[in-house]
């Protein structure tokens, strides 16, 4: 069995949105208002992945869970299924900022080996620990077509990275980001990967522009924060219609939407700074937490029998669990880089 071929267990919908209003409620008293400010700080970035990780996780339970026919089930199930590559492309976007804040120069070695160890190697641990389990083929943890499907995130970003070297070495010019961008959504749509593969990738280059140009983006913001928020919210409506009424569109209006979503809520943090110590933490292991959720999921529900416990407490046990495992995962991986550096 392909592990992105589980179902989840009928569960009620309600549990998942216990979880959102508990999320939804920190998010509301984190926030503090000030005047209107491009610049992103880690505590902000580090909450935006906290939260985004888990929207994405949520993504996904909604997808392998039955829904029934009633109008809460479908609005909610409406709402998780845009909140997968909307979240992703918030992803990419603060990558790309990051990276454009980050003007260190390293050789291409070490580039190599640092990136490696802190992103593809622990998702080949994790696979190779579930494949060990399950008695699965090992040579299948390198394929994020047949083994876990979530793995195309981290090719990207690796790929993504590889070309931001290349423009630290160009003066930080932005054109190679611009042409990784090209390429990597011509490829993945002649080879036809699916659209989760590239609908968000337009973020990336988006997270470079914003950080470039700060300081202006900022003074625009502080004349025009309401006329701007306004303009981006009926764009985003009017352009999920056209993906609605249009389904031949389909791919072409998520890349839109996705960066459509990234600047509201760019617009947001620029007014509303969000700090809150738990979701920030989750943020810093967001990584780990990716790479986890799908086989926390599997091992929970098919090989403990968590099933058999109520579906809303089983959700609320979940989450409570990746959490904690992702953190735990996350420390040991920022250990083990240290001693990689200092070698």
């Amino acid at each position: 069995m392909i592990l992105n071929d589980f179902i989840l267990p009928y569960t009620e919908i309600y549990g998942i949105i216990l979880s959102g209003l508990i999320i939804f409620g920190l998010v509301v008293f984190s926030c503090k208002y000030r005047p209107p400010d491009a610049l992103i700080g880690l505590d902000n970035t580090n909450f935006l992945k906290g939260l985004f990780i888990l929207a994405v996780v949520f993504h996904h339970m909604l997808q392998r869970i039955n829904i029934e026919a009633t109008i809460i089930d479908s609005v909610v199930f409406k709402i998780g299924d845009n909140l997968g590559y909307t979240s992703v492309g918030v992803f990419f976007f603060l990558s790309g900022y990051g990276l454009s804040a980050s003007k260190k120069t390293i050789t291409f070695y070490k580039f190599l080996k640092l990136k490696l160890l802190r992103i593809y190697v622990p998702c080949l641990i994790v696979n190779l620990g579930i494949a060990v389990y399950l008695q699965r083929d090992l040579l299948a943890i390198f394929s994020p077509l047949t083994f876990d499907g979530t793995q195309w995130f981290i090719i990207a970003i690796l790929y993504f990275y590889i070309f931001d070297f290349l423009s630290s070495k160009m003066n930080h010019n932005l054109w190679p980001i611009y042409i990784s961008v090209i390429l990597w959504v011509i490829s993945c749509y002649f080879l036809e990967l699916g659209g989760w593969w590239y609908v968000s990738t337009l973020c990336f280059p988006l997270g470079y522009i914003w950080q470039r140009y700060n300081t202006s983006i900022s003074n625009i913001l502080s004349d025009n924060w309401y006329k701007i928020f306004i303009i981006l919210v009926v764009a985003l409506s009017a352009t999920y219609i056209v993906k609605m009424i249009l389904p031949s569109t389909v791919e072409p209006m998520r890349m839109l939407i996705a960066v459509e979503f990234s600047l509201i809520i760019l617009m947001l943090v620029s007014i509303y700074r969000p700090t809150n110590k738990v979701i920030e933490l989750v943020g810093q292991s967001s990584l780990e937490i990716y790479i986890l959720h799908m086989k926390v999921a599997w091992v929970m529900i098919y090989l403990l029998g968590i099933y058999e416990i109520t579906s809303s407490f089983s959700i609320l046990l979940y989450f409570s669990v990746l959490v904690v495992i992702g953190i735990v995962f996350f420390k040991f991986n920022n250990y083990m880089l240290k001693l990689v550096k200092n070698s």
